[in-house]
């Protein structure tokens, strides 16, 4: 379920053990995958995970950031490669999918200034998992469908001006061709995420923090995802704690329903107003006749 929780203080770190890392990333990976496409699995139509653009983006993904980890930690956190390319991956998957394990210390990260290794994970916290699953982020579904637009409106300045081309994209075993509701809801989206992500983080760096710290800190409590620097403690100012709790409840229901939940209340209360201000107006003829 991406929760994060771990029986040890350290994490999946404190056991040490590479078959243990492995297991999680496979359930981690699970855990991640849109419900659509569970469901789709477990009819047997296997056809859909093909067919699904998320789960290849996230594998593409993770393949790309991990030697990216590596070469940011290999001979400063870790002297072996081995030892290297086991911890970015872990590091990399329990980030992108919004799970929150470690397997390392990231408060030393910190300390020892490896802001290389800080934002590459923040990056990967703010694309986050699949739609309709348990993670949180910008989601890999919104993602790859802008990838794919980009790639039409390439194919498009080749082709002539009456040339029309539909693209589509899957989610589970529904299909949806990219059409201007969903772009604007991209944008939208992704224009409250980075709003909200830029004021969070400003609030943290504001207390004197530096701009990889703040930045990974509140990437982390946006998508829910659960690592940290050593910033989110009992101790922390209230600034920080309320900008965070604020951050995590927009992550988690993404935006659109607060924005439409408080636009049918304003709505509702304007029509309440005037529901009132007739019917005292009413009264008050009736009772002058």
């Amino acid at each position: 379920a991406t929760g994060g929780f771990s029986t040890r203080a350290g994490s999946i770190g404190e056991f040490n053990s590479v078959p243990i890392e492995m297991v999680i990333i496979i359930l981690m990976f699970l855990g991640t995958t849109g419900f659509g496409i569970h469901y789709a699995l477990w009819k047997g139509n296997f056809k859909a995970l093909s067919k699904n653009g998320e789960p290849k983006l996230m594998g593409i993904t993770v393949l790309l950031f991990t030697p990216l980890l590596m070469g940011s930690t290999f001979g400063y956190l870790f002297s072996h490669a081995s030892e290297s390319f086991r911890h970015a991956t872990f590091q990399a998957v329990s980030a992108l999918t919004g799970t929150g394990f470690s397997t390392v210390d990231f408060t030393s990260w910190s300390q020892r200034g490896f802001f290389a290794g800080l934002y590459l994970l923040t990056l990967l916290m703010i694309f986050g998992g699949d739609m309709d699953s348990t993670s949180g982020g910008l989601k890999q579904y919104r993602l790859y469908a802008l990838i794919k637009l980009i790639g039409v409106e390439i194919k498009e300045f080749f082709l002539p001006r009456s040339a029309v081309v539909r693209t589509e994209i899957w989610k589970g075993e529904n299909k949806r061709y990219i059409d201007s509701n969903l772009v604007k809801e991209i944008l939208i989206i992704f224009s409250l995420y980075f709003l909200t992500f830029g004021v969070g983080t400003a609030v943290i760096s504001f207390y004197g923090y530096s701009l990889a710290d703040s930045a990974f800190e509140y990437a982390s409590a946006l998508s829910t995802v659960g690592l940290s620097v050593g910033i989110t403690r009992p101790d922390a100012p209230l600034g920080i704690i309320w900008a965070e709790t604020v951050g995590m409840f927009l992550g988690r229901l993404e935006f659109l329903v607060i924005v439409y939940g408080i636009t049918k209340m304003i709505k509702d209360a304007k029509l309440a107003l005037t529901t009132e201000r007739s019917q005292r107006k009413l009264k008050g003829r009736e009772a002058h006749d």
